[in-house]
């Protein structure tokens, strides 16, 4: 899946944190979580300066054309997301079948 992140304007480091969010699962400030997770009210109350609801637009649009579609449109989905590690996923934990030994 190859995905435009240029699609998105730079502003206020919303391109670095949405791709941080999908490509890695990590949660991005609360504005960008409202959007996420489809709260378009929230996010217009928590929309920082330098960002208008023609930005709003963008991400919205940004996310519904170019981010994999369970990532994104409720509360579930986005922590579903995080907890799975974004796109490439948490790395797994090796355990040792057998004992060390402390020769």
């Amino acid at each position: 899946m190859t995905i435009n992140y240029n699609k998105l304007l730079d502003i206020c480091n919303v391109r670095n944190e949405v791709q941080l969010y999908i490509e890695q699962g990590i949660l991005p400030e609360t504005f960008l979580q409202a959007i996420i997770r489809n709260d378009l009210l929230e996010s217009s109350i928590l929309m920082p300066s330098g960002i208008d609801a023609y930005d709003i637009f963008n991400i919205v649009n940004f996310f519904y054309n170019e981010a994999p579609f369970i990532c994104w449109g409720s509360d579930k989905r986005m922590k579903e997301w995080v907890k799975k590690g974004g796109l490439l996923g948490r790395p797994k934990i090796q355990s040792h079948s057998s004992p060390i030994d402390h020769d």
